[in-house]
């Protein structure tokens, strides 16, 4: 039987206000680092990014762009790095995204390598590499970094959903030979029949944070409240959420019924993250939840 203990807590964004924040001292590594969480969709055709940093003249992002195509950018005018899927992301379940960068890499498109449920993505419509070297904007020291949303020149772009297991790590790489995806990521075998990826444990994840040390961190059981479950005490700052309000024990190891509403247009359900359904009274539909 699949193991649903493996990632015990998520924590829910309203996609309004809700974000963890922190500002990184010095040390922080530019030009190798692993960024990966699981995030579930509660909206779509929006800016939706579940990591970013900088300011209003030196950004990094990674999310999902108004078209529903996961993005990932940096931009210290002009861009310096782009990359835009050709994929569209419009499931309300759970997806595993990472990003493994080194931009020491002599071969332009190995120095960002973007992964989705444990399948590398190749196919984009969009792709401006880094420069050889490069420094990102995700390890400014100094500036804000941002889990449920981004920053750019024109405000915010919350993210609307659930996000669990967010782990940064500098100063190793896929690339590198540091990683494989399977250490993110285990595998579930049907027999005969082929297996798939699936979760590792929460002490596993905060285990490689643990291990390399400095600004690495792992967000997963109090997410909520920002806390680091690694050794390393990089807690974030929750801003209009907490743990207590917005923690759940929806995750990619435990995952409840989404509701897939159909209605007539004189119809307005509303729907928090698939799971609360209301309706016009006197239309005949039901309330669930």
């Amino acid at each position: 039987v699949f193991d649903t203990t493996l990632i015990e807590r998520s924590a829910w964004f309203d996609g309004a206000a809700d974000n963890l924040t922190k500002s990184f001292g010095s040390g922080a590594d530019q030009q190798e680092f692993v960024l990966a969480a699981w995030v579930k969709r509660s909206s779509f055709g929006s800016l939706q990014f579940f990591f970013g940093s900088g300011d209003l003249y030196k950004i990094f992002s990674f999310g999902f762009n108004a078209s529903d195509q996961l993005e990932l950018q940096d931009y210290d005018a002009p861009i310096n790095a782009r990359y835009i899927t050709n994929a569209r992301f419009r499931d309300t379940g759970w997806y595993h995204v990472l990003t493994s960068i080194k931009t020491s890499e002599s071969v332009a498109n190995d120095r960002v390598k973007i992964f989705v449920n444990g399948s590398e993505i190749t196919s984009f419509s969009t792709e401006t590499d880094p420069s050889l070297n490069f420094d990102m904007n995700w390890g400014i020291s100094g500036d804000t970094h941002a889990i449920g949303s981004y920053f750019a020149s024109y405000g915010l772009s919350f993210f609307k959903g659930y996000i669990t297991q967010a782990v940064y790590i500098s100063g190793k790489s896929i690339q590198g030979g540091d990683f494989t995806i399977s250490d993110f990521l285990d595998t579930y075998t049907f027999g005969a029949n082929g297996s798939q990826y699936v979760p590792r444990a929460d002490a596993t994840i905060a285990a490689l944070a643990t291990a390399a040390g400095g600004n690495a961190f792992c967000l997963t059981t109090a997410i909520g409240d920002g806390t680091d479950a690694s050794g390393n005490g990089n807690n974030f700052t929750p801003n209009s959420m907490s743990d207590a309000a917005n923690g759940s024990a929806n995750t990619p190891s435990l995952v409840y019924p989404v509701l897939n509403i159909l209605y007539p247009a004189n119809t307005a359900p509303t729907s928090e993250g698939g799971q609360t359904v209301a309706c016009t009274a006197g239309k005949g539909y039901f309330t669930s939840q």
